[in-house]
């Protein structure tokens, strides 16, 4: 965050103790005040339950935290057409490989974030990476990653160019005279 970066934290949820989960995230990570924290949901042996559950956790230990579920197929599978009053307060992070998402309606009206592909290519790095897309404006999807209450550090506007003399390039016939004069400012 300080070096301008808008990013989050997630933990991926495993079947077991959640309050220690939930207790170990929190410990390890030490959100700031509003910040977003995210739950992957892809383990089929963490159910809905289980998943609403580190919800109201985290909750009662951090209201001010926003929290996004990270899900893919188990979370459609476990959800359906069903609706989530607890999974509904949080934001949907569907990760769904192909070119048009699907994702529980019920619960989540859209979609946040969707992640189409593990084998994106970005220059400067070697291998597949995961790509995302926002569902909404750059501007929105800062605000939406920076700490709830802080509003988003304005976009450095770029230094502007240095002045030059514009150059410019004039292929005459012989025998043509050409004549360059400067405009009055305005022209």
């Amino acid at each position: 965050m300080d070096a301008g970066l808008t990013w989050s934290t997630y933990h991926f949820l495993r079947p077991g103790s959640l309050p220690q989960q939930m207790d170990h995230y929190l410990k390890t990570v030490d959100p700031k005040q509003g910040e977003r924290v995210c739950l992957d949901h892809e383990d089929k042996g963490v159910n809905l339950g289980d998943l609403e559950y580190c919800v109201n956790y985290l909750r009662g230990k951090r209201p001010d935290l926003q929290i996004t579920i990270y899900s893919g197929h188990v979370i459609k599978e476990q959800l359906g057409d069903k609706r989530s009053e607890v999974l509904a307060t949080t934001s949907l992070w569907i990760a769904q490989y192909g070119s048009t998402p699907s994702w529980p309606t019920g619960t989540w009206p859209a979609y946040t974030l969707w992640q189409y592909t593990d084998t994106g290519k970005i220059a400067g790095i070697n291998g597949n990476v995961d790509l995302d897309q926002f569902n909404g404006s750059r501007e929105n999807c800062i605000a939406w990653m920076t700490p709830a209450g802080e509003e988003p550090a304005p976009t450095p506007t770029p230094e502007p160019e240095p002045e030059t003399e514009p150059l410019v390039l004039v292929y005459k016939p012989r025998g043509v005279r050409v004549e360059v004069r400067e405009l009055p400012d305005g022209e």
